[in-house]
């Protein structure tokens, strides 16, 4: 009787159950609720930068340039510079900066520094500039480029070398109360390689975690590093130091990381002289194959380079694609914009000058830029036996005016010959500042458009060691307030991860996919 008791009632269930079931197929569901946060709208209010490269080793000068972007009459920007090292802060405000003008700090420690700069009431644009003299195996150099607004849980390294003379390091920097950790792995152009001995490593509180890349991919000539924040919060990028000893080239460069791939990238300056090699890196870390455009940027406007034949990257792989003898006739610097449709890469560009004297040599890396901007500041260190330029791009399809406003530590310029320019679809021009700005201790240019452009920096001293250097400015969208949340339209019945730091999780190629999970049964 119990068990013919107990047949009916499973039997019930399943009638009940089959009936939901049945009930949830007939009856339509509602349509997605257009629950939408829209985007804030304005300036940013607050932020900071983190400059993880660059402290005061011997015979070592670094220079911290903070810029107020804007019109007379808007407010000033406070301004504090952090210093952190060694498990320890110092904070010192800095006087405030009005727009159109800078303030330029220089940091005092040792080797395990590195500058955190909060800003409030109204945005700052922040570049360091680390200038090294030839002392204890340090080559003579200047390194330069913007520090980060945005923290990540990934920042990618696009391009370096281990080979001939060079020296990679990867500098990871924590100006947070909390102990953060790291993993580091590469793309070669054989594939991904993720050493062991660079698997969770700690970067201590208020301190950071310095790797020479040469220890673990040594005689690498071409290289992308990977840096994921496994726990807690760290901001990374690199450095090359370049020996001639070896290579016949002395010089040092920032190695600036990306936090994102991106369809579009532009490097703001690469050279065709004589004596020079330029070359892109094009780092693939999606899973399918990147089919990449190239095109060269001159005065006269963009052309595809000449005699490069289409450039493929597997997924997981680096590729080096060598633009030595693709500048048209004449032409001995352009810039060069980067397309992959479908397939986001990270880019960077590389120029390495040679000559008979040691001493006249250099070698420069620029990450690309990977979105045109409407208001851009670039700014540098000491101009004395300098020349230095700013480089505009406008890798668009349509003319561009722009105007450029200088500031030289003390006064706001306004030259004549900076004002109301233009640039057609695909051109670039050149700024020579040494006339305008002669020599002062730092200097800052907001340079202003009514369409996107790219705008950069470059530059050489005229004696003695060579100190070149180039790189992109700083955009507007560095201090936008892009962390905004982002619309969402709200599923019924789907679980969506919702305005994250680290936004959305990407695959990484240096781990083995994941099984598809099996469908589940009605």
């Amino acid at each position: 009787m119990n068990r013919r008791r107990s047949w009916i009632v499973l039997a019930i269930s399943a009638l009940v159950v089959l009936g939901v079931v049945g009930a949830d197929r007939l009856v339509d569901l509602p349509e997605a609720a257009s629950a939408t946060v829209a985007p804030v709208a304005g300036e940013a209010v607050s932020g900071a930068y983190t400059c993880a490269t660059g402290d005061r080793r011997e015979g070592s000068e670094l220079d911290l340039v903070a810029a107020r972007p804007g019109d007379a009459g808007e407010d000033p920007a406070a301004v504090d510079l952090a210093v952190f090292g060694d498990g320890d802060i110092a904070r010192s405000p800095q006087p405030s900066v009005f727009p159109g003008a800078h303030v330029r700090a220089t940091p005092s420690g040792g080797t395990d520094l590195a500058a955190f700069v909060p800003w409030s009431g109204g945005p700052v644009a922040v570049t360091r500039e680390w200038r090294l003299a030839d002392v204890e195996d340090t080559p003579s150099g200047t390194l330069a480029g913007p520090c980060h607004s945005r923290l990540s849980n990934r920042w990618v390294v696009p391009g370096m070398s281990t080979d001939e003379g060079n020296e990679a390091r990867i500098r990871a920097v924590n100006p947070f109360p909390t102990d953060a950790t790291i993993a580091i792995g590469f793309l070669t152009p054989q594939g991904p390689q993720e050493p062991l001995a660079l698997q969770n490593l700690t970067v201590p509180a208020y301190g950071s975690y310095e790797v020479t890349v040469n220890d673990a991919m040594p005689e690498q000539a071409d290289l992308t590093a990977l840096v994921r924040v496994l726990s807690g919060r760290a901001v990374a990028e690199g450095y090359l130091l370049t020996r001639s000893a070896i290579g016949g080239v002395d010089g040092v460069s920032l190695l600036e990381s990306t936090t994102g791939p991106s369809e579009t990238w532009t490097v703001p300056w690469l050279s065709g002289r004589d004596g020079d090699a330029s070359w892109l890196w094009v780092a693939n870390l999606g899973q399918r194959p990147a089919p990449v455009e190239i095109t060269l940027h001159t005065a006269d406007g963009g052309a595809p380079p000449v005699g490069l034949s289409d450039v493929t990257v597997a997924p997981g792989q680096v590729r080096r694609v060598d633009l030595r003898g693709t500048f048209p006739e004449g032409v001995s610097a352009a810039a060069v914009s980067v397309r992959s449709d479908g397939a986001p890469v990270h880019v960077s560009g590389a120029v390495r000058r040679s000559a008979d004297d040691p001493a006249r040599t250099g070698f420069s890396v620029q990450r690309g830029v990977p979105a045109a901007d409407a208001s851009w500041v670039v700014s540098g260190g000491p101009t004395a036996g300098r020349s230095d330029r700013v480089e505009v791009v406008n890798p668009g399809s349509d003319a561009v005016a722009f105007s450029v406003v200088l500031f030289n530590g003390s006064t706001v310029l306004r030259p004549s010959e900076f004002a109301d320019l233009e640039i057609g679809p695909g051109q670039t021009r050149s700024l020579p500042l040494r006339d305008v700005l002669g020599d002062v201790p730092g200097w800052s240019a907001h340079v202003v458009a009514d369409g996107g452009i790219v705008a950069g920096r470059v530059g050489a001293a005229g004696e003695g060691s060579l100190h070149l250097l180039a790189h992109a400015g700083v955009p507007s969208a560095a201090w936008s307030p892009v962390d905004a949340p982002l619309p969402v339209t709200a599923e019924p019945g789907v679980v969506q991860r919702l305005d994250t730091l680290g936004g959305i999780r990407e695959p990484d190629p240096l781990q083995p996919p994941e099984d598809e999970p099996e469908p589940a049964a009605d």
